[in-house]
Order: C-alpha cells, then structure tokens, then sequence
C-alpha cells in the first residue's frame, strides 16, 4: 500500500522533506570529518610524485638501484616526521595535560613514540621479511 505525504511547497524546494542527508551532504561530512587523514594522504602523495624518480634508478650494481632510492626517500620522510611527531605530538600531549586529561595524555604519548620507533624500523624489518622470503624459496628448490 502506498502512502501519501503532505508537505508544504517550501519544504519541497528546499529538500527538507527527505528523510535523511544526500550522498553529496554524506560526502561532505565524511571530508570535514576525515580531512586531517586526507591532508596526510595528499601530501605524502605529492611529496612521493615530485621526487625525482628515473628509469635509470633501477640499475641494479651500479649504487642507484630503486633500493637506494627508496632509502633517500625515507630518510628525507623520516627527517619530515620526526620533527611532525614531536611538534604534534608535544601539542597534543600539552594540550591534554592542560584539560587535565592525564589518561589521555599518556595515550597520545605513547602513540606518538610508537609511531616513531615504527618508522625507525621499517625498513630493517621489510629488509628481514625479504631475507625470510628468499630463505623459504631457496629451501623450497
């Protein structure tokens, strides 16, 4: 069975009578509410596109293979980094000291560190799982 509504010409025209948000009100709320990740996202995407990448960087042999590149380009993201961990982090570890939310605090701490060792150690444990990899292939035949 159908129902019928009645609703008023002015709800019509400016679209209140819609039971909840369009997808373009759903997309905008999801920016405004993921925009920091976003902010992150395009900047390490711009900063990765405008590095100098050239096919003769996969000359393996001749110290300008892709596995030195990529490790002048973490070095150059761990620099970046670090100095956003500390200064973000600081921030936000003052700030909730400040409002007297010392749980908090220590969460965003500890965060914050964990981020850090984590970039301090990727490379050697991408380094390891490709050891661990090759070990398997090579007992495998």
């Amino acid at each position: 069975m159908k129902k019928n509504n009645v609703i008023k010409f002015d709800n019509f025209m400016d679209g209140s009578y819609k039971s909840g948000p369009s997808k373009s009100q759903k997309v905008i709320v999801h920016f405004k509410k993921n925009k920091k990740v976003y902010i992150r996202v395009g900047l390490m995407t711009a900063s990765i596109s405008l590095s100098v990448i050239h096919p003769a960087f996969a000359a393996s042999g001749l110290g300008t293979g892709f596995d030195d590149l990529g490790y002048q380009i973490y070095r150059q993201l761990l620099s970046i980094g670090k100095w956003v961990i500390i200064v973000k982090g600081g921030w936000d570890v003052i700030r909730a000291t400040l409002s007297n939310d010392y749980v908090k605090a220590k969460k965003d701490f500890i965060s914050y560190l964990l981020a850090y060792v984590f970039l301090l150690i990727l490379p050697e444990a991408m380094d390891y799982a490709d050891r661990v990899v090759k070990h398997v292939k090579l007992a495998q035949g």
